[in-house]
């Protein structure tokens, strides 16, 4: 009678490495949307650098908001913030600060806290690049590795913008 021993089950090895790769990786491996819905793309990224581009993300969200305009990335700036973020590196505090930052931020625009907002947009296509305001957020990072960062908006053609409704000329 030959006795079999059962083999330890082996996770199997992965090829996948994050798409940002270097000294400040850490965490499992997750599939980062590029862009939700129909013509969806994905990427791969550690945890940590997955935090930091949502963060970006997220900040350049609030940003436009701030300057009145829709507070919802289209595609052109969803990867945008992606490649943004693979040009730098990042203190492990980054993640954090950035959502403390964000959370101040939306206090201020008096903006309701979401839990949802992942699932959100995972249930509906990333809108596409366009409208009639134009807009160019430039990156501004601090430190090295970066510590914080922010966005400067400058809209290309303010005329465009809604004007308030003035009460009084009624």
């Amino acid at each position: 009678m030959v006795m079999r021993i059962p083999r330890a089950r082996l996770a199997r090895p992965t090829m996948r490495t994050c798409s940002h790769a270097g000294p400040d990786c850490q965490g499992p491996i997750q599939r980062e949307h590029l862009i939700y819905g129909i013509a969806q793309r994905t990427t791969h990224l550690c945890e940590f650098h997955n935090q930091a581009v949502q963060q970006i993300r997220r900040l350049l969200a609030l940003r436009k908001g701030e300057v009145g305009l829709r507070a919802k990335l289209d595609e052109r700036q969803r990867i945008l913030c992606f490649e943004e973020m693979r040009k730098w590196r990042f203190a492990r505090r980054f993640p954090q600060a950035m959502h403390d930052k964000c959370e101040a931020i939306a206090a201020s625009l008096r903006l309701a806290p979401r839990t949802d907002w992942y699932e959100k947009l995972s249930s509906q296509d990333t809108p596409k690049p366009g409208g009639p305001i134009k807009f160019r957020p430039e990156p501004i990072a601090t430190g090295s590795p970066v510590e914080e960062w922010d966005w400067e908006i400058t809209i290309s053609n303010p005329e465009m913008m809604k004007k308030p409704h003035d009460a009084s000329a009624c």
